[in-house]
């Protein structure tokens, strides 16, 4: 089997009335008639990664085997490394992976999971919510209270909060502390700040915080957007509850390096951040 053609492609969309957004999706098309699907986050700037593709990718895969996947993805990391933004370049590979994942199932007509070995038929599950505001829905501290026990209702038993985007450490820990004690003893809670807090000290107040309500992960806290082993490793050192980093930490080198300079509990991988199902795999091997 061998790449004939790829075409690549963008949609836009605006979500509840927000700013317009772009997704890059990419076609791979092969000799025996098959087609993969891939898609590129518009976190990871869709239209920079929609000319990358186009430019830099098709010329160096066409006639080759779509199922060398690992090969694929090394040489056109090695090869594109310096071009464009990092956002740009993750999300054009991580499309490209995605969609030769997609070809090598319809192949074998296997999902990918059982491509990958995967046995569980059920998750676990957690309820996350979206940054608040101060207009209307997450308010305040008795809304995410609120909308916690409504999600307990519809059968979670874990909630994952984004406070406010203001940075304000004062609020964002009295809100962790609130719905603890509303559904502390009854679901699992995790809080993930979206990198909204400006200083050191922020972070660190808002983690004790978390360390008091018992918090199950703390997700990058600081401004640094997670991109700092040295200063989550002081902030680790300091509370109790487990850091969850890495999401903003692109590919298994750097990765690897925040493991083992200790900056981080749990480590985040995501498919369309490191280089596809491929290279998510490889940081998975990590452990």
């Amino acid at each position: 089997m061998k790449i004939t053609r790829i075409e690549a492609f963008q949609v836009a969309w605006s979500p509840n009335d927000k700013p317009q957004q772009h997704s890059a999706f990419v076609l791979v098309h092969t000799d025996d008639g098959l087609t993969g699907i891939g898609e590129a986050s518009p976190m990871q700037g869709g239209r920079a990664s929609l000319g990358m593709i186009r430019d830099d990718i098709v010329p160096m895969l066409i006639g080759r085997d779509p199922l060398d996947h690992a090969v694929l993805l090394d040489q056109t990391l090695h090869t594109l490394v310096k071009l464009g933004p990092e956002g740009a370049l993750t999300s054009a590979l991580a499309a490209l992976d995605i969609a030769l994942w997609d070809l090598a199932g319809k192949k074998y007509n296997a999902s990918i999971s059982e491509l990958l070995g995967g046995y569980r038929k059920r998750l676990p599950v957690y309820a996350s919510t979206y940054l608040g505001d101060d207009k209307a829905g997450l308010n305040c501290k008795e809304a995410y209270a609120d909308f916690a026990e409504a999600c307990y209702a519809l059968g979670y038993r874990a909630y994952k909060i984004h406070g406010w985007n203001d940075g304000d450490a004062r609020r964002e820990a009295q809100n962790v502390l609130h719905v603890a004690k509303v559904v502390g003893d009854r679901m699992t809670l995790m809080l993930d700040p979206a990198n909204q807090l400006r200083k050191f000290s922020d972070a660190l107040y808002v983690g004790r915080a978390c360390d008091e309500g018992n918090y199950f992960w703390y997700e990058d806290p600081m401004r640094d957007n997670g991109k700092s082993a040295f200063m989550h490793q002081k902030l680790r050192s300091m509370i109790k509850t487990p850091l969850l980093i890495t999401e903003y930490v692109r590919g298994i080198e750097p990765k690897a390096d925040f493991v083992m300079a200790g900056g981080t509990d749990f480590l985040r991988v995501d498919p369309e951040y490191d280089h596809g199902i491929t290279g998510s795999l490889r940081i998975a091997h990590l452990g």
